[in-house]
């Protein structure tokens, strides 16, 4: 007679963090690759995102420019990606992390390298240099994650929008 381990899911889950690769790919074959997923990787589609944040997703008017569809997707899809969190503009200790894109010159395609502040590439990017003062604004506040890694894998996950909203 064979007897039955029942053990929690959070205990299951911190075995699985702890865990080396083999140890991982181990658990994941005996639970399922869903267990594992942090709750933004469960969202895969503009679809699953519009689920989560509750709405029904938009039939866009013959004629709408592909950025600005994008664009609205984009935003849907941070807001659930993000689970709630908004950023806060008025707090400069709070970071906010966006998807960093390396456009390719050969055929012009975003390639998704890290998260990072310092790209010129990414949001938008406004500047105003040599004439009475300098300012920028670098990146556009709706599209914000609250950590490296949503950017990331925002970035990841849906390039081909992101490539449709920054490639005009």
């Amino acid at each position: 007679m064979e007897k039955e381990l029942i053990t929690s899911r959070s205990k299951v889950i911190a075995a699985y963090k702890d865990a080396n690769d083999d140890g991982k790919k181990m658990l994941r074959g005996l639970y399922g690759e869903e267990l594992f997923l942090s709750g933004y990787q469960k969202i895969k589609t503009y679809e699953d995102a519009c689920k989560v944040v509750g709405t029904k997703p938009t039939d866009f008017p013959g004629g709408t420019p592909k950025h600005v569809i994008a664009y609205i997707k984009l935003c849907t899809i941070a807001k659930a990606l993000n689970l709630g969190w908004k950023p806060d503009w008025a707090n400069f200790y709070e970071y906010k992390f966006f998807p960093w894109f390396n456009i390719e010159e050969k055929d012009a395609s975003l390639c998704v390298g890290s998260a990072d502040n310092g790209s010129n590439v990414g949001l938008s990017c406004l500047y105003s240099n040599n004439v009475v003062s300098c300012s920028s604004a670098i990146f556009g506040g709706a599209l914000a994650s609250q950590s490296e890694e949503i950017a990331i894998y925002f970035g990841k996950q849906f390039t081909e929008i992101w490539k449709d909203y920054l490639i005009v």
